[in-house]
């Protein structure tokens, strides 16, 4: 039970961190093909 809430607090906080870079990365892709 442990290691399953362990794996989803993982995914989650991987998705939100995901979700605040992306942003980013679309912004500096957009930079150098400029």
């Amino acid at each position: 039970m442990f290691a399953l809430m362990a794996v989803a607090s993982a995914m989650l906080t991987a998705s939100v961190a995901m979700g605040l870079l992306e942003p980013w990365m679309i912004l500096g892709f957009n930079f150098l093909v400029a």
